[in-house]
């Protein structure tokens, strides 16, 4: 079942996408829910991200090819497989709706670039957990872009401005 979080007359719900309509859901998608009659079609309401998480968290340097491509904009050889994977983070001004514009920063080079990346949406806290126990905590998956600005990548110490600008993480459908 395809689940989407959506704004229709002012208000935020959760639906099952059925073809072009989505029908509202009543209960909790975290734990049980049921189909109502409510029924909207998709090109009525607005999309949005799927949760509105406290932050946003993803592996750095996991597809080949790009660590390839971030070895030569940094002149330096970066190991495929590092012994400490460096994650990034983004806030929650990051996150954005499918259909959201990405709105440039003021102060921005305009050097920006994004990347594809599969997003998993945590249904509930979680800390420490092994990978077998993953599965438990993953609600669904999504698809969504990694926004970043290159330039201030190799001036800044820490990559939290080019990937955590308002705007940088569109999630969705």
């Amino acid at each position: 079942m395809k689940i989407a979080r959506f704004r229709a007359d002012r208000r935020v719900a959760f639906g099952a996408v059925m073809g072009e309509e989505i029908v509202e859901i009543r209960g909790s998608i975290y734990t049980r829910f049921r189909l109502t009659d409510t029924h909207h079609l998709l090109s009525d309401v607005k999309l949005l991200p799927p949760t509105e998480p406290e932050a946003i968290w993803g592996p750095g340097l996991n597809f080949a090819d790009h660590v390839g491509f971030a070895s030569s904009m940094l002149g330096e050889k970066i190991p495929l497989s590092p012994d400490h994977p460096e994650p990034w983070h983004k806030g929650r001004n990051a996150l954005t709706g499918p259909e959201d514009p990405i709105i440039l920063p003021r102060d921005s080079d305009g050097d920006l670039h994004y990347e594809g990346e599969a997003v998993a949406v945590i249904s509930k806290n979680c800390r420490r957990i092994t990978p077998a126990q993953a599965g438990r905590y993953i609600l669904g998956y999504t698809c969504g872009n990694d926004v970043s600005e290159r330039s201030w990548q190799s001036k800044d110490f820490s990559f939290w401005r080019a990937k955590g600008s308002d705007t940088f993480a569109p999630v969705g459908p």
